[in-house]
């Protein structure tokens, strides 16, 4: 580290449990308005007005969320304790199961996606040149999208941990 002094063994525990009430106020809603939103993600999905890919992310969001309150949780547990055996077997209960919802919503999606596709053995060479055209544009402007998409996503987790820091009182150094 340039110029900086290491943190004393006190200041890095200290950091850490910091962190732990950080994720206990910020990650419990987030855990609960994932679970929503996975649950209304598929009521819209089974209705035909949703995605599928909005189960797949809030099923994500669940997983992670759950991840992060249990390593919170491990940080002043004693490694010998029953709660702490419980909360490991109900984190990996969780992972598999929301790992099996997104693999079948992935499925899901590839089946409707094959039954939506055309036959092209009818078609005339000029009509599969304009379809191969189209089929281009739309490509490069779903490319486009998502570089802008994901440059969304960027500055929002950015934001994201902004916010929290803020609620944990973090200094405007210690967050960059």
């Amino acid at each position: 580290m340039q110029g900086k002094e290491e943190l004393p063994l006190e200041s890095f525990t200290n950091a850490i449990i910091a962190g732990r009430r950080v994720y206990s106020r910020v990650q419990k809603p987030l855990l609960l308005l994932a679970k929503l939103s996975c649950r209304t993600a598929a009521d819209q999905v089974v209705s035909g007005k949703g995605k599928f890919e909005e189960v797949i992310v809030a099923s994500r969001e669940i997983a992670a969320s759950s991840m992060q309150l249990v390593m919170a949780s491990r940080v002043k547990a004693d490694k010998s304790s029953v709660k702490l055996g419980n909360l490991n077997a109900t984190a990996k209960t969780i992972s598999r199961l929301t790992g099996t919802v997104v693999a079948t919503a992935e499925n899901c999606r590839d089946k409707v996606a094959i039954a939506g596709t055309l036959d092209f053995s009818k078609l005339s060479l000029h009509y599969t040149k304009r379809m191969e055209m189209e089929t281009l544009v739309k490509v490069l402007e779903t490319e486009k999208q998502l570089d802008t998409e994901r440059s969304k996503l960027s500055e929002l987790r950015k934001h994201h941990y902004r916010l929290a820091g803020e609620i944990e009182g973090w200094e405007a150094a210690e967050m960059s």
